[in-house]
């Protein structure tokens, strides 16, 4: 491995290890990468050149980048410092970095395992950190918890609670003793996602985790592991379902305000909306509304969400729409919307054949669509691409998506490739 392989290399631990972790490691790592690959560009290209999902993923973040630096020059002088930290904020957002990534994953298993393996104890470490242990009985009471990250903290323990299921479910805790461990840690994601009163992710997994649990049943099933596949299922099952029933107060009291939301906006009562968070989503939904009416095509431009929402006359602290799909359309119009969308649709195709073929990257495949799946049906009701997780979760999705493609059938041009 030459020095230009060991900075790579070293940049990819650091991403996977502070991407939930700690926000300054993660964007160290990577820019460590992205020097490496300077270095290794010939290769890259090379093997890059041909996948359809680079050019798709260059041309978002090209569209990105022009559409940012057009807003940015268009901005007041008062709006301009925040142009710039949310539009490269959405820059982020996957699309170029997650080739960067992907071609230090290279195409062996070791380093996909390491990367995911450093993710979940990161996303561990910061939920277990970021709890006020303090508050402990306060929340057993039902009030709710963010665990330090906001609203994300729902999404990410659900993505590591699919991912932790999808292990035992499919074969790979091994060896036996780790299942016990993995069964507690389901437990204690679902405890996080529950305390953590996120509505938007708790729509996504009651739409999820059944497909998922009929999906790997069957696997099992064809495999010839059904028994020990259904054994596991019923336990996960009844472990999960304990986490719900002790803490169904808290989910009564969370579901019955959105409930009552949602009756007052089909009635047009305004003042049914009181108590509930529909009471500032109603108007910000109404203005993106507006704004995608007046420029449907390219949007109001990246990082503009801010200047736009502090037009209405609503709380502060609300900086944009509770929902992918609107932000998305209002800053980069029907084209940003569309090329995001194809990017993701773009990398599960790249790598739907390889995990439909072999056995071992069937676990892989149903994550990718699983965990996706979860962030596209919670971006309904809120947005999670504009900070650091935000960033690891894509470029990860990205990365993982291809990165055995980058590779398949290709020679290095000099060198050696990035060892596995």
């Amino acid at each position: 491995m030459d020095w230009s392989s060991r900075i790579g290399v070293a940049g990819l631990g650091l991403f996977a290890a502070g991407g939930f972790a700690n926000q300054g490691v993660f964007y160290a790592g990577l820019l460590l990468m992205l020097l490496a690959l300077s270095l290794r560009g010939r290769d890259f290209w090379r093997r890059a050149r041909s996948r359809p999902f680079v050019w798709v993923s260059l041309a978002l973040s090209g569209y990105i980048t022009v559409n940012w630096l057009l807003a940015w020059r268009q901005g007041s002088a008062e709006w301009r410092p925040e142009i710039l930290e949310s539009g490269f904020d959405l820059l982020l957002a996957g699309g170029a970095f997650s080739l960067v990534v992907a071609y230090w994953l290279g195409a062996g298993p070791r380093r996909i395992r390491w990367v995911l393996g450093l993710g979940l104890a990161g996303l561990v470490l910061s939920l277990a950190v970021g709890f006020d242990w303090s508050r402990l009985e306060v929340v057993m009471g039902g009030r709710r918890e963010l665990f330090g990250m906001g609203n994300g903290a729902a999404l990410y323990a659900g993505a590591g609670l699919i991912g932790v299921l999808i292990l035992l479910l499919t074969g790979r805790g091994r060896p036996l003793w780790l299942v016990p461990p993995a069964l507690l840690l389901v437990v204690v994601l679902a405890i996080v996602v529950l305390w953590s009163q996120t509505r938007a992710v708790w729509f996504a997994l009651a739409v999820i985790l059944p497909a998922l649990l009929l999906a790997m049943v069957w696997h099992g099933w064809r495999r010839g592991r059904g028994g020990r596949t259904l054994l596991l299922l019923l336990a996960g099952a009844g472990m999960l379902g304990t986490a719900i029933v002790y803490n169904a107060d808290i989910v009564d009291k969370r579901l019955a305000r959105v409930e009552g939301g949602f009756l007052a906006m089909l009635a047009d009562d305004s003042a049914g909306l009181e108590g509930s968070g529909l009471r500032y989503r109603a108007p910000l939904w109404e203005q993106a509304r507006e704004l995608i009416g007046k420029r449907p095509w390219f949007g109001w431009g990246a990082g503009t969400s801010r200047m736009l929402i502090s037009e209405l006359d609503i709380k502060q602290s609300l900086t944009h729409y509770h929902n992918l799909y609107l932000q998305l359309l209002v800053e980069l119009g029907a084209v940003g919307l569309v090329l995001f969308l194809l990017w993701v649709v773009t990398a599960l195709k790249t790598f739907w054949p390889a995990g439909r073929r072999d056995e071992r990257d069937f676990p892989l495949l149903l994550f990718l669509l699983a965990a996706m799946a979860l962030f596209l049906l919670a971006g309904l009701f809120q947005i999670r691409h504009d900070d650091e997780r935000g960033h690891f979760f894509l470029i990860s999705f990205g990365a993982l998506a291809v990165s055995r493609a980058l590779y398949a059938g290709i020679a290095p041009a000099t060198g050696r490739r990035p060892a596995q």
